[in-house]
Protein backbone atom coordinates (compact mmCIF):
# COMPACT_ATOMS: atom_id res chain seq x y z
CA UNK A 1 0.00 0.00 0.00
CA UNK A 2 3.06 2.36 0.93
CA UNK A 3 3.81 3.63 -3.26
CA UNK A 4 4.86 6.85 -2.49
CA UNK A 5 3.54 9.92 -4.38
CA UNK A 6 0.35 7.66 -4.95
CA UNK A 7 -2.79 9.81 -4.51
CA UNK A 8 -4.95 6.46 -4.21
CA UNK A 9 -2.74 5.31 -1.17
CA UNK A 10 -2.68 8.66 0.93
CA UNK A 11 -6.22 8.43 0.52
CA UNK A 12 -6.36 4.27 1.53
CA UNK A 13 -4.10 5.54 4.70
CA UNK A 14 -5.92 8.84 5.41
CA UNK A 15 -3.07 11.48 4.80
CA UNK A 16 -5.59 12.79 2.11
CA UNK A 17 -8.95 14.00 2.24
CA UNK A 18 -11.77 11.91 -0.12
CA UNK A 19 -15.59 11.01 0.37
CA UNK A 20 -15.07 7.84 1.43
CA UNK A 21 -18.63 6.25 0.61
CA UNK A 22 -17.84 2.47 1.05
CA UNK A 23 -14.84 0.49 2.83
CA UNK A 24 -14.05 -3.35 3.34
CA UNK A 25 -11.31 -5.20 4.69
CA UNK A 26 -9.32 -4.90 1.04
CA UNK A 27 -11.66 -2.19 -1.26
CA UNK A 28 -12.51 1.53 -0.85
CA UNK A 29 -14.89 3.74 -2.31
CA UNK A 30 -14.97 7.18 -3.19
CA UNK A 31 -17.06 9.81 -4.83
CA UNK A 32 -14.66 11.06 -7.54
CA UNK A 33 -13.90 14.80 -7.77
CA UNK A 34 -14.97 15.04 -11.05
CA UNK A 35 -18.73 14.63 -11.51
CA UNK A 36 -19.89 14.33 -15.60
CA UNK A 37 -23.17 12.92 -14.17
CA UNK A 38 -23.76 13.10 -10.34
CA UNK A 39 -22.94 9.69 -8.62
CA UNK A 40 -19.43 8.80 -9.94
CA UNK A 41 -17.80 6.38 -8.03
CA UNK A 42 -14.07 5.27 -7.93
CA UNK A 43 -13.30 1.51 -6.67
CA UNK A 44 -10.10 1.26 -5.50
CA UNK A 45 -8.22 -1.52 -3.99
CA UNK A 46 -6.48 -0.80 -0.81
CA UNK A 47 -3.15 -2.57 -1.55
CA UNK A 48 -0.97 -1.01 -4.64
CA UNK A 49 -1.72 -2.27 -7.87
CA UNK A 50 0.10 -0.42 -11.02
CA UNK A 51 -2.37 -1.76 -13.09
CA UNK A 52 -4.85 -4.97 -14.11
CA UNK A 53 -2.05 -6.67 -15.41
CA UNK A 54 -0.31 -6.85 -11.33
CA UNK A 55 -3.86 -7.00 -9.58
CA UNK A 56 -4.28 -10.69 -7.82
CA UNK A 57 -6.85 -12.75 -8.43
CA UNK A 58 -8.09 -12.58 -4.91
CA UNK A 59 -8.29 -8.78 -4.90
CA UNK A 60 -9.55 -8.53 -8.44
CA UNK A 61 -12.38 -10.86 -7.22
CA UNK A 62 -12.99 -8.50 -3.84
CA UNK A 63 -12.57 -5.33 -6.17
CA UNK A 64 -15.40 -6.59 -8.45
CA UNK A 65 -18.03 -7.77 -5.74
CA UNK A 66 -17.59 -3.99 -4.48
CA UNK A 67 -18.38 -2.80 -8.48
CA UNK A 68 -21.46 -4.75 -8.48
CA UNK A 69 -22.44 -3.73 -5.06
CA UNK A 70 -21.67 -0.28 -5.80
CA UNK A 71 -23.21 -0.63 -9.07
CA UNK A 72 -26.12 -1.41 -7.83
CA UNK A 73 -26.47 1.61 -5.16
CA UNK A 74 -25.91 4.26 -7.60
CA UNK A 75 -28.02 3.25 -9.57
CA UNK A 76 -30.84 3.10 -6.78
CA UNK A 77 -29.29 7.16 -5.17
CA UNK A 78 -29.14 8.61 -8.44
CA UNK A 79 -31.60 9.09 -11.86
CA UNK A 80 -29.53 7.54 -14.76
CA UNK A 81 -30.48 6.02 -18.00
CA UNK A 82 -27.53 3.67 -17.93
CA UNK A 83 -23.93 3.25 -15.84
CA UNK A 84 -20.66 2.69 -17.40
CA UNK A 85 -17.75 0.70 -15.97
CA UNK A 86 -14.55 2.02 -16.92
CA UNK A 87 -11.29 0.98 -15.91
CA UNK A 88 -7.91 1.83 -18.15
CA UNK A 89 -4.35 0.65 -18.15
CA UNK A 90 -1.41 2.59 -19.27
CA UNK A 91 -0.54 5.47 -20.84
CA UNK A 92 -2.01 4.05 -24.63
CA UNK A 93 -5.24 3.89 -22.52
CA UNK A 94 -5.09 7.16 -20.42
CA UNK A 95 -4.52 5.84 -16.95
CA UNK A 96 -3.92 9.24 -15.24
CA UNK A 97 -3.53 7.14 -11.97
CA UNK A 98 -1.00 4.44 -11.58
CA UNK A 99 -2.73 2.44 -8.91
CA UNK A 100 -5.85 0.22 -10.54
CA UNK A 101 -9.29 1.58 -10.03
CA UNK A 102 -12.49 1.29 -11.18
CA UNK A 103 -14.91 4.10 -12.63
CA UNK A 104 -18.60 3.65 -11.85
CA UNK A 105 -20.39 6.40 -14.38
CA UNK A 106 -23.87 7.05 -13.93
CA UNK A 107 -25.40 7.43 -17.29
CA UNK A 108 -27.54 10.02 -19.26
CA UNK A 109 -29.28 8.94 -22.56
CA UNK A 110 -26.68 11.11 -25.43
CA UNK A 111 -24.68 12.57 -23.02
CA UNK A 112 -21.35 11.98 -25.11
CA UNK A 113 -19.22 10.27 -22.24
CA UNK A 114 -17.11 7.20 -23.04
CA UNK A 115 -18.18 6.33 -26.84
CA UNK A 116 -16.50 2.62 -26.88
CA UNK A 117 -16.65 3.30 -30.44
CA UNK A 118 -17.02 6.76 -31.84
CA UNK A 119 -17.44 5.83 -35.21
CA UNK A 120 -18.92 2.38 -36.89
CA UNK A 121 -16.50 -0.39 -37.17
CA UNK A 122 -16.94 -2.79 -40.09
CA UNK A 123 -17.09 -6.52 -39.26
CA UNK A 124 -13.47 -8.12 -39.20
CA UNK A 125 -13.12 -10.93 -41.67
CA UNK A 126 -13.39 -14.61 -40.22
CA UNK A 127 -9.79 -15.19 -40.93
CA UNK A 128 -8.43 -12.18 -38.99
CA UNK A 129 -10.70 -13.42 -35.79
CA UNK A 130 -9.84 -16.94 -36.37
CA UNK A 131 -5.93 -15.78 -35.84
CA UNK A 132 -7.20 -13.38 -33.19
CA UNK A 133 -8.70 -15.87 -31.21
CA UNK A 134 -5.41 -18.35 -31.80
CA UNK A 135 -3.06 -15.92 -30.59
CA UNK A 136 -5.26 -15.78 -27.50
CA UNK A 137 -5.47 -19.24 -26.75
CA UNK A 138 -1.61 -19.86 -27.39
CA UNK A 139 -1.05 -17.15 -24.69
CA UNK A 140 -3.32 -18.46 -22.31
CA UNK A 141 -1.72 -22.25 -22.78
CA UNK A 142 1.55 -20.62 -22.45
CA UNK A 143 0.55 -19.16 -18.88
Amino acid sequence: MDESGCVFCEIVEGTRDARVVYESHSVIALIDPRQANPGHVLVIPKEHFPDIYALSAEAGSEIMRAVILLSRTVRKAFELDGLSIWQSNGRGAHQEVPHVHFHIHPRKTDDGLLRVYPRWLDRTPDEELDSYADRVRQALMEG
